[in-house]
């Protein structure tokens, strides 16, 4: 897990919800890992600001993003700079 992810974590551990890591989402055609899953349609995703090309994003993102809403999927996308910003107030607010 990256640094991010496990801040996000330790967040979401924080304030009592259950998630999965690194759950493979195979109803898009763009199939791949997700860095955080709660039950029963939330992707939490943590985009390393130098990986995932800040402030613009990878196309794909995009793409993975877009097909998620598609299939009925909440997704929250965080850049590492908002992530190492967080407190657990902050967080609850970006889950509403």
């Amino acid at each position: 897990d990256t640094k991010p992810e496990r801040i996000v974590q330790n967040l979401l551990q924080n304030i009592g919800i259950r998630f999965v890591k690194h759950k493979p989402i195979t109803d898009i055609i763009h199939k791949y890992q997700c860095d955080i899953f709660i039950e029963p349609n939330v992707v939490i995703e943590c985009d390393g600001d130098y990986w995932h090309s800040y402030p613009i994003g990878k196309e794909i993102d995009h793409i993975r993003t877009k097909e998620l809403l598609e299939k009925g999927f909440k997704v929250l996308r965080l850049w590492e700079f908002e992530i190492n910003k967080l407190t657990i107030e902050s967080f609850k607010e970006k889950l509403k």
